[in-house]
C-alpha cells in the first residue's frame, strides 16, 4: 500500500514518454536478442533474432525496463548496419532525362514499333495469301535492305495515325518531324530495342560533345588570356578586351609570319557567357560573396525524428555583465562597484534540429574548452526540469535522451580525441563540417541571433555586433547586470520563452509542441543508464590501491576487483571516475573494461558532490580535530541542506563551474582528513538554525571567488605573496647590513577583511559555481 499517496504527499509521476528504437538496433531484453519491427500508439512490436517470433511491449513496460536498477533492456545502437552500395546498372526513367534526349528516345521507340507492327503486318499476310503472287516480298525489321523498300509506306502509315489523334483534323506539325532515319540506322535501333526487351531506355546515345578546336594553340593561348584579364575586381569592358586580343594575333602574325585570324568579337563574346556566373561573380566580388548569392537556400536538413541531428556550438553574448555575487554587489559602495570586472560571458547551446528545442545549456566565464562541451553533450542526455525550476520557470525542461548525430563547430577541443570517445560511447554519429562555413550549422547559428535580438535587448552594456552599429555607446561604463543574473535570464527565456513562442521554420508551431509531436510519432532513444554516464562524462583522475581500496575526498571505494588487483600488484595505479551528482559509486578502469566500485557509506547513495562538501563544512569535517560526527547528525544535515534554496540554486550550475581534475584535487586536499561517521557519538549537530548561506570556509574549499576585480585592490597588492622567489629567499639568507638612523620605525601593520581576501583564492580559482565565476587570470 503506498502509504504517501493516501496522506497527500507528493509521488513521482508516472512517465509518458514514448521510446522508439531505429531499424538497425538490437534490443538485448533479458538476454534475448530482438530487433524493431515498428511502434503503434500503445507500444514497440519487437522480432526476436533467434526464433522470429514478434513480441509486443507497451511504453510503460519499456520505461520501467530502462528505471530499472538491474537494467534488463540493453539497447547496441546501430549494430545491424551495412553500408548500401548503388547498383551500376541501375536504369532512371525518362523523366530523368534532358527534353531533347526525351524527344530523341520518344521517335526512335515509334519507328521502332512501326517497323516491328510493319514485319507483323507482312507475316499475316503472307499466311493469308493463297497464291504465290499475291504474297507480298519477304520483310524483316532489322534487314537494311528491306526497310530501304518498305520505309515510305512505314512513314504514310504513321502520319495517318498520327493525324487521326487531332480531334480538330490538323495535320501533325511539321514535316520534318517525321523525317524518316536511314534503312542502317532504323535496323539498329530496331535489333538494340529487341535485345533489351524493348525497353526505351536502350536507345539512349551516349554521343559526347568531341567538336575540334577552331581556333589554333597559339591563338587558343591568347584567347584564354583575354578572358582570364576580365575575371577581375575592375570589372574590364569586353570591347576592350577584344581590342587587346586583336593586337596580340596581329603581334603574333608579324612575329612568326602566320595568318591567323582574330576570333571576332561576337565568338569572344560568346566564350565570355560560357564562363559560369558564379566564378565571374566570385573574380569580381570574392569567393564569400559569389557562395552567398548562389548558394541554396532550403529549409536545412531533412530529419523527422527528435534528437536525429543535434547542432552545438558557442557564442559570445555581445552584454557586458558583471563578475560579481548578489550578496556581495548589495554591500558594495559606488566606488568598490566602479572597480568589479566588466566582461561578456560565453553560452555553449545545442539544438535539435527537428523540432528546433534546446536540449543542452552551458553559460560559462571562461572561453569554451573540452569541458565546456562534455558539460553539453551531458546535457543532452539528462532531464533539466530542476535547473529549470531553480531558475523560476514554469515549463518542464524533459527534452533528453540519446542524440543521433552531432554536428560541431571545427574547434580543436570539439575534434579531440576525449570528445570523439564520448560521442562514439552514446551511439551517436561524429558530423564536423567545413570550417569558416556558418551555413552548415545554421540553426544554431540562427538560434543565437534570436536570442540577441529578442533577449539583450532589455538590458544596458550591449557590445552589439560591429564597432560602427555601437558607435559612441559605452558598453563597459553602461553595464549593470550581474553574470548571475544574465544567467537565470537566458535559462528562463530557453525554458518559458523561445520553447513556447512560435516558430517559422516549424510552420508557426512551437518547439515545445514539434518536440511532442515528433516523440509521440517517432518515440525518443533512452538516455544512457548511470554507469554508462559516469563512465562518459565523469571526473576523470588517477589513483593507487591500498588496503582499504581507492582513496578520494576522504572516502575509501572498494570492492572485489579492487582487492584482486591490490593482490596482483599492490603498486598499482588506475584510472578512475566519478560522478559530480552521485558521489556513492567511482568507475575504475581494470584493463579489461571499467568497473563501479561503492564507497563504505551507503547514506551516499545520490549525493551529489556539492551537497557533500556543504555537509562536511556544515559539521566542520574537514578539520583534523573534529574528524568524526554522528551518522543521525550527518544525515540531519544532508536532509536540511537538501531544501535550502541557495544550495538547490548552485546545485542547478547556471554559471558552470566545468568541474575537472584540478579542482577535483584541490577538493580531496581539502576534504581528505580522515573523517569517519561514528554511531557511538552524541547526536548534537541536529540543524535547523534559519536559511543556510555558504560561508568563506566553504568557497575557500571549493577553490572559488565571489568577486572578480578589473585590477587587484591596493591592499591585496600589498600583502607579501604566499611564497618568496628563490632571488628573495638568498637575499633573506645574506647577512643585512645595518644603516644609521635616528629611530627604528615599527613595520607597517596591514589588515584585511574577509571580503578582500574573497576576491582571490588561495590556489588560484579556476571554477565558477552559481555565485562563483571562473575568470582566469
Amino acid at each position: 500500500m503506498d502509504f504517501a499517496a493516501l496522506l497527500g504527499y507528493e509521488t513521482k509521476a508516472p512517465s509518458t514518454r514514448k521510446i522508439g528504437f531505429r531499424e538497425n538496433d538490437k534490443i538485448v531484453i533479458r538476454g534475448v536478442e530482438y530487433r524493431s519491427q515498428g511502434r503503434s500508439t500503445l507500444g514497440v512490436a519487437l522480432k526476436g533474432v533467434d526464433n522470429n517470433g514478434i513480441e509486443f511491449f507497451t511504453y510503460s513496460d519499456l520505461r520501467d525496463m530502462l528505471d530499472d536498477p538491474d537494467r534488463p533492456l540493453v539497447l547496441h545502437r546501430n549494430f545491424y548496419r551495412t553500408e548500401s552500395s548503388r547498383d551500376p546498372s541501375k536504369q532512371f526513367g525518362l523523366t530523368s532525362l534532358p527534353v531533347k534526349r526525351q524527344e530523341a528516345i520518344i521517335k526512335k521507340e515509334m519507328w521502332c514499333r512501326a517497323a516491328i507492327q510493319w514485319e507483323e503486318n507482312i507475316r499475316r499476310r503472307r499466311a493469308a495469301a493463297l497464291n504465290t503472287e499475291d504474297k507480298p516480298p519477304l520483310f524483316s525489321a532489322m534487314s537494311p535492305y528491306s526497310l530501304a523498300r518498305e520505309i515510305p509506306d512505314i512513314r504514310k502509315s504513321l502520319e495517318a495515325r498520327l493525324n487521326s489523334l487531332f480531334a480538330d483534323g490538323a495535320t501533325y506539325k511539321t514535316k520534318a518531324s517525321l523525317e524518316p532515319p536511314g534503312p542502317r540506322t532504323l535496323a539498329g535501333w530496331v535489333s538494340t530495342f529487341k535485345a533489351n526487351d524493348r525497353n526505351p531506355l536502350a536507345l539512349y546515345d551516349h554521343y559526347q560533345s568531341t567538336r575540334r578546336e577552331y581556333f589554333p594553340p597559339d591563338v587558343l593561348m591568347l584567347l584564354k588570356a583575354a578572358l582570364k584579364k576580365g575575371l577581375s575586381e575592375t570589372d574590364p569592358n569586353l570591347a576592350a578586351l577584344h581590342v587587346g586580343l586583336e593586337k596580340a594575333v596581329k603581334d603574333l602574325n608579324d612575329r612568326d609570319s602566320n595568318r591567323y585570324k582574330t576570333p571576332s568579337y561576337e565568338c569572344f563574346r560568346e566564350r565570355w557567357h560560357k564562363i559560369p556566373e558564379y566564378i565571374r561573380v566570385a573574380a569580381r566580388k570574392g569567393k564569400q560573396a559569389a557562395m552567398d548569392e548562389y548558394s541554396a537556400v532550403n529549409r536545412g536538413r531533412d530529419v523527422l525524428r527528435p534528437l536525429e541531428v543535434v547542432e552545438m556550438d558557442e557564442y559570445k553574448t555581445d552584454l557586458q555583465s558583471l563578475l560579481v555575487d548578489v550578496g556581495i554587489w548589495e554591500k558594495m559602495t559606488p566606488l568598490e562597484r566602479s572597480k568589479v570586472k566588466r566582461t561578456r560571458i560565453w553560452i555553449t547551446a545545442a539544438i535539435c534540429v527537428a523540432t528546433r528545442c534546446i536540449v543542452g545549456l552551458k553559460v560559462h566565464v571562461r572561453p569554451p574548452r573540452l569541458a565546456s562541451a562534455l558539460a553539453t553533450i551531458e546535457m543532452t542526455t539528462i532531464d533539466k526540469t530542476a535547473i529549470a525550476k531553480a531558475a523560476g520557470c514554469v515549463t518542464p525542461w524533459a527534452q533528453f535522451g540519446s542524440a543521433e548525430q552531432f554536428s560541431f563547430d571545427s574547434a580543436a577541443w570539439l575534434a579531440s580525441r576525449p570528445l570523439r570517445l564520448v560521442v562514439n560511447d552514446l551511439g551517436a554519429d561524429f558530423f564536423l563540417p567545413a570550417s569558416g562555413d556558418p551555413s552548415m550549422r545554421g540553426t544554431i547559428e540562427r538560434w543565437f541571433k534570436t536570442l540577441g535580438h529578442l533577449l539583450f535587448n532589455f538590458f544596458d552594456g550591449r557590445t552589439w555586433s560591429s564597432i560602427d552599429e555601437r558607435g559612441e555607446y559605452n558598453s563597459v561604463k553602461k553595464a549593470n547586470v550581474l553574470a548571475e543574473t544574465l544567467a537565470h535570464c537566458i535559462i528562463r527565456f530557453v525554458v518559458d520563452g523561445y520553447h513556447n513562442r512560435e516558430h517559422d521554420g516549424l510552420w508557426m508551431s512551437t518547439p515545445l509542441q514539434r518536440w511532442k509531436e515528433l516523440e509521440a510519432e517517432w518515440g525518443v532513444l533512452p538516455e544512457p543508464d548511470d554507469d554508462s554516464r559516469r563512465e562518459m562524462f565523469g571526473i576523470p583522475f588517477e589513483a593507487r590501491l591500498g588496503r582499504h581500496g581507492i582513496r578520494k575526498i576522504g572516502l575509501n571505494y572498494n570492492s572485489r576487483q579492487i582487492r584482486d588487483l591490490f593482490k596482483n600488484n599492490s603498486k598499482a595505479r588506475v584510472l578512475c571516475k566519478l560522478d559530480r551528482f552521485d558521489i556513492f559509486a567511482i568507475s575504475v578502469w581494470t584493463g579489461e573494461g571499467w568497473v563501479k566500485v561503492p564507497c563504505q557509506y551507503p547514506e551516499l547513495q545520490g549525493v551529489s558532490l556539492l551537497k557533500f562538501v556543504a555537509t562536511c563544512e556544515k559539521l566542520r569535517l574537514f578539520n583534523r580535530e573534529n574528524a568524526a560526527a554522528s551518522r543521525q547528525a550527518f544525515l540531519d544535515t544532508m536532509a536540511y541542506l537538501e531544501h535550502q534554496p541557495e544550495l538547490i540554486r548552485m546545485s542547478a550550475e547556471m554559471i558552470s563551474p566545468l568541474w575537472d581534475d584540478t579542482d577535483l584535487a584541490r577538493l580531496d586536499r581539502a576534504l581528505d582528513r580522515g573523517w569517519t561517521l561514528d554511531d557511538k557519538l552524541p547526536d548534537t549537530s541536529i540543524p535547523g538554525d534559519g536559511p543556510w548561506r555558504p560561508s568563506d570556509d566553504f568557497f575557500e574549499i571549493l577553490g572559488i571567488s565571489r568577486v572578480v576585480y578589473a585590477k587587484p585592490p591596493k591592499e591585496l597588492e600589498k600583502l607579501p605573496p604566499t611564497r618568496p622567489s628563490p632571488k628573495e629567499q638568498k637575499q633573506d639568507r645574506m647577512p643585512q647590513k645595518t644603516k644609521r638612523s635616528r629611530a627604528a620605525e615599527p613595520p607597517e601593520q596591514i589588515t584585511s577583511t574577509p571580503e578582500d581576501h574573497g576576491s582571490s583564492s588561495s590556489d588560484g580559482s579556476r571554477n565558477s559555481i552559481s555565485t562563483m565565476f571562473d575568470e582566469k587570470d
